[in-house]
């Protein structure tokens, strides 16, 4: 995916984003989240990760030892927490 996103149309949508404030409307999620986050992630912080989950009642999160593609560095346990997630009664 990345090998065909322009230089250009990517730098766009990290400006599109930039400033975007989602917290209220996170406070309105409903439905069951997992938050998973990278330790070392520059940009969205495992502590931007932990806020997030805060903002979501019954939200759970999982830090995992990874930067920014964490379902590709740690994709054994990225996928087994996702499917984990998903298989448990809601």
């Amino acid at each position: 995916m990345f090998r065909h996103t322009s230089g250009d149309g990517y730098a766009s949508n990290c400006e599109a984003i930039c400033d975007a404030d989602l917290r209220d409307e996170a406070r309105t999620i409903e439905l069951p989240v997992l938050v998973i986050s990278g330790t070392h992630v520059l940009s969205t912080t495992a502590e931007h990760g932990r806020e997030l989950a805060g903002y979501i009642a019954g939200a759970r999160y999982l830090e995992l030892d990874a930067a920014h593609l964490s379902n590709i560095e740690r994709r054994d346990d990225y996928t087994r927490a996702v499917l984990d997630f998903l298989g448990e009664r809601q």
